[in-house]
């Protein structure tokens, strides 16, 4: 009962913490492409930033990329280093939902090495996104690739992968019974 505690506290962690993540995702890729059409940008002080992000927001009833709650922090930011801050966002992302599905996955099946083999089909993962934006990028289809990659990379970044290794562990608990 104690395990299922745990593992429901995991899950509830991974849930928030996904949340937490995407509200940041969204305010970078907000300011990234709202605003990296200004080059005075970089230029601006903070408040200059703020305001002029808040003016140029779009007027509709729900915008995705328009961030109801600003993150501070970010107008402190050059356009520069919101690009690097999307890309730690993603690395970040994938490590914690690596991690969390990891713990619950030991806590499933303890006896079954399921980190190796999530590790594995991470690393799987990631290189099949990492080779497609390469591949799209050298024919000259860079959006293209950018957008399956960015995908692949959005599922890692979930518990997607824990949904396949979960049944995929009691399948192979299953099997080893009967052998």
């Amino acid at each position: 009962m104690k395990r299922y505690l745990i593992i429901l506290i995991l899950f509830s962690s991974g849930v928030v913490g996904g949340f937490e993540l995407e509200h940041w995702k969204i305010a970078v890729n907000y300011l990234i492409e709202h605003q990296n059409q200004l080059s005075a940008w970089d230029q601006w002080s903070e408040v200059e930033r703020r305001d002029h992000a808040e003016a140029t927001k779009l007027d509709l009833q729900y915008d995705y990329y328009y961030e109801h709650s600003p993150i501070d922090f970010l107008f402190t930011r050059s356009m520069g280093q919101l690009a690097w801050m999307k890309w730690i966002l993603t690395g970040a992302g994938v490590l914690f939902f690596l991690i969390m599905s990891a713990a619950i996955l030991h806590l499933l099946f303890p006896e079954w090495r399921t980190l190796r083999l999530l590790v594995v089909g991470y690393a799987l993962a990631f290189a099949v996104a990492a080779l497609l934006y390469l591949g799209f990028k050298m024919i000259g289809h860079a959006g293209q690739g950018y957008a399956i990659s960015r995908k692949i990379l959005g599922a890692l970044q979930s518990f997607v992968p824990l949904m396949l290794y979960t049944p995929a562990g009691f399948l192979l608990k299953q099997k080893m019974k009967h052998e």
